[in-house]
C-alpha cells in the first residue's frame, strides 16, 4: 500500500481516499506527510465528529433509552438537510429582486466542519470515510472532482443495508 500511495499521491494531483473510519484518516496522513512533508492534506470529518460543528451540543429530547437526541442526528431522519436547516438557510426570492438570498449561521465564517471544505479546495489529499459515498453534500460543500479516488478496505460494508447500490452513488466524485 505505501508503494502505491507513493505513486498515487503527488503534488500536482488531487486524490480522493475513502476509508472505513478516521483513526485510519490520521495514520494515513501521518505516513503521506513523512514520505512529502509539503503536500497539502485535508481529513473531512462530519458534524458529529468533535469540534466540527457549534450546533452540535443542541439537544432536542432524549430517545426511549433516555440517550439525548441531537438536532444534528434528528433532522436527516426527517428528511431534512442539516445544511440547509442550521447552516445556510434559503430566503427563496423575499429580497425584492426574485433572486435567492441567503441567511448564515452566526458561526459560519470560523465553523470547523464549513473551514475543512474551503481548506481542502487545493490538496493534495482529501481523506473521507465511506460515509461520504451516500451522503448528498450542499452545492457549496461540493469538493473539485479527484484525479484518482482510492476507496480502501471493505466499503461494501456500509452498503449492505442498502437495496441496491449504483455506481451513479459516486458521481460526485466521478467527472462526467
Amino acid at each position: 500500500t505505501e508503494e502505491v500511495n507513493q505513486q498515487i499521491i503527488k503534488p500536482d494531483r488531487r486524490v480522493f481516499y475513502l476509508v472505513p473510519q478516521h483513526k485510519l484518516s490520521e495514520e494515513l496522513i501521518e505516513r503521506v506527510k513523512k514520505n512529502d512533508g509539503t503536500l497539502k492534506t485535508t481529513v473531512i470529518k462530519g458534524r458529529n465528529q468533535e469540534g466540527m460543528c457549534l450546533k452540535s451540543h443542541i439537544i432536542v429530547g432524549k430517545d426511549s433509552d433516555g440517550n439525548d437526541k441531537r438536532l444534528i442526528e434528528e433532522l436527516p431522519k426527517k428528511g431534512k438537510s442539516v445544511f440547509e436547516s442550521l447552516c445556510r438557510k434559503t430566503i427563496n426570492g423575499e429580497n425584492g429582486t426574485g433572486e435567492d438570498t441567503f441567511e448564515y449561521c452566526k458561526h459560519y465564517s470560523d465553523c470547523p466542519y464549513i473551514q475543512q471544505y474551503i481548506e481542502s479546495e487545493d490538496s493534495s489529499l482529501v481523506v473521507m470515510t465511506h460515509d461520504s459515498l451516500v451522503m448528498d453534500s450542499p452545492k457549496p460543500l461540493r469538493l473539485p472532482d479527484p484525479d484518482i479516488l482510492v476507496i480502501d478496505e471493505s466499503f461494501w460494508k456500509k452498503f449492505y443495508e442498502f437495496k441496491s447500490f449504483t455506481l451513479g452513488r459516486l458521481k460526485n466524485y466521478c467527472n462526467d
